[in-house]
Order: C-alpha cells, then structure tokens, then sequence
C-alpha cells in the first residue's frame, strides 16, 4: 500500500496550488487577447463559456494527472534524462489536452453556437496549452536542480547582488562512510547515497532547513537565524534524521548491507550570499561560519558524540532544556586563532 506523508501531501498541495495559478494566469491572457484585442462581438453567455473554455478545462483535466504524477511516477521520471522527461510529460499533458478539448468541441454546439467550435478551435488550444505545458515543466526542471527556498529567493532577487545575513548551519555526515563506500563500489554506493538522501529530505523541508551542498557523504543544511531558532528546527532535524534512520535500519540493510548513523555540527554566523557567474552558476555562502562548523565536526569523531554546537549558538535557543547537555569546553578549529566553546549534545531529554 503506499503510504503518503502528511509532508508530501502538502508539497503536492503547494506544487498543485502554484501549477493551477499558471495555468489559470494563461487561460485569462489567451481569453483576452481573442475577445479584446481581436475585438470578438459576442453575447455575455458566450463571453462566460470561452472565459470557462480557456481556463478550466486545463485545471479539472491537469490536476489530477498532475497529482498522480507527483505521487506514484515523479520517482521514475527522475531517472530519465532531461529530454526524454521533458518529451513524455509533455505527450501526456497534450494528450490530456487533446482529449479535453476534443470533448468540449464534440458537446460544446449542443449549447452555444456552433461558429464558436469551427476550426481552428482544436489547433488553437494545442497550441496554447502545449506551450504553456512546456514552458511549465522547463520551470520545473529548473528550480528542481536547487533547493526550493534558495530558488525563490533568486527569483526574488536576493542572490543576484551579494547580501550579508546570520544563518544556522548544520554540518551533517554519514558515520564510517568510507569502508562501506570501499565495500559497495561507486555505482552502488552512489544508489546508497541517492537512496539516503531521498529518504532525510522531506524531514530537512519539515524543519525549513534548505539544502545549500551535497559533498559526497556530507549534507550541508543552513537557515537563516530566525528560521533555524523556531521551534528548536536546527536542534529538532538532527534528532528526526537519527530517529527517522534507526526506523528505516532494516531496510538500508536489506538493501545495502549497512545501516547509515549520522553525526553533525551546528554553529551560527554571519555569511555573504551571492551568485557566481561564470561557466557554472552556483548560489554560494562565504563566511568564517562554514570553515569553523566544519572543523567542529572533529569533536564529533573525538568524543564519539552524535552532535556538537556552539555555545553562542545553544544559548540563542529558547529552550535548550530539552536536550541532554554536555560540557565540552574550548576547542580550536585547526587553522584558526580564536578558541570557542562546545557542547555535546549526545540526545533528547526524556519525556
């Protein structure tokens, strides 16, 4: 039976809620321009059909293809490359549209006058709607291959002139990664990899951490300051991967022969923002805050502890009393001057 997560069903929600407004926004500007600027004289009754003709058909037809998708195939169409992808979504959107359209020209003169439905009726919704689709799953693709909130925000601007701000970071690292990577072999252990990250994400998109790198067996989530502090999120995500990987043991097992564990570092700092623009566009952070959580990773490995964090960072949190707490003392980043001061944070308190 698939089970569908109370967060995946928001995520398609949210992606139906966004792809419906696309559409709609299409709908209305097609509906314009064929009724004012080609100066169409019709009756109100038939103003309000060709308004529902051109922007409802793509909501009630797309939506459930749409969800559907997103459910039970969007997996396996990740698998593909990008053009075979692109090619096959945009065959079924169309047949989708063929099919839509194919019935309200059918049925349509039954009601209105059947000079509305004379061609090119058919040709001119292929054409519109096959557009937009297209347009839409290129958007798609695009803001797939980033983490949704940076994405938005380089929609909004905030990464096209190099902006300062205090976020959280949480270094996060597979435990004894690289016997099994050894053991497994690159294309297997890539599956491992693929399989593990797949599997923490919509925990990360719970907690409102976004993803700012992938290296190798390393995730590196951030938040801006506020957003980490919420709730205890940077805190909280921590402990729900490690809880949420001890319930899914059996399965890395089965399917890897290894049951991944996770230790991390968190700490705070004040980072520039910005994109780089040369061959390769990337959104990037620059900041002491990032050479720093990851040297604190050491300690991780040194005490045998699950996860460390800075004293200016735990003493920012609202209720730290929910964590068990231990005293690590100064610790200094190789490489660097200043000394801070680390915690240990090896659990949760008990209920």
């Amino acid at each position: 039976m698939h089970v569908i997560s109370a967060h995946s069903k928001e995520r398609i929600i949210g992606y139906a809620w966004w792809i419906t407004l696309y559409w709609l926004i299409i709908g209305l500007f097609a509906f314009g321009y064929e009724t004012i600027l080609l100066s169409q004289e019709w009756p109100v009754n038939l103003y309000i059909f060709a308004l529902g003709v051109y922007t409802l058909p793509p909501v009630i037809f797309g939506l459930p293809f749409l969800i559907l998708e997103q459910l039970f195939v969007l997996k396996w169409m990740n698998m593909l490359n990008f053009y075979l992808a692109l090619i096959i979504r945009s065959m079924l959107y169309l047949m989708g549209i063929i099919a839509a359209y194919s019935l309200i020209q059918y049925f349509g003169p039954l009601i209105f006058p059947a000079t509305f439905f004379k061609e090119p009726f058919l040709l001119k919704f292929i054409f519109v709607w096959g557009l937009g689709s297209i347009l839409a799953l290129l958007f798609y693709s695009l803001s797939s291959k980033h983490d949704p909130k940076m994405f938005m925000s380089w929609l909004r601007g905030e990464y096209h002139k190099p902006k300062q701000e205090d976020r959280v970071f949480l270094f996060c690292d597979i435990n004894k990664s690289t016997p099994v990577a050894e053991r497994l072999g690159s294309r297997l252990y890539f599956d491992f990899l693929n399989e593990f990250y797949s599997f923490i994400t919509p925990i990360i998109q719970r907690y409102e951490g976004e993803v700012y790198q992938y290296v190798g067996d390393e995730i590196v989530i951030s938040w801006p300051l506020q957003k980490g502090l919420a709730n205890n999120n940077a805190l909280e995500l921590f402990f729900e991967i490690k809880a949420a990987l001890e319930k899914k043991a059996a399965f890395f097992l089965k399917s890897f022969h290894y049951a991944p564990t996770i230790k991390g570092s968190l700490h705070v700092g004040q980072i520039t923002k910005g994109e780089l623009n040369a061959i390769k566009k990337e959104f990037i952070y620059t900041g002491d805050v990032l050479n720093t959580t990851s040297r604190m990773y050491a300690i991780c490995k040194e005490k045998d502890v699950p996860l460390v964090i800075s004293r200016g960072l735990l003493e920012q949190f609202s209720e730290p009393d929910r964590y068990v707490i231990h005293d690590e003392g100064y610790f200094l980043p190789r490489g660097k001057q200043e000394k801070i001061y680390i915690y240990s944070i090896p659990e949760r308190q008990s209920p």
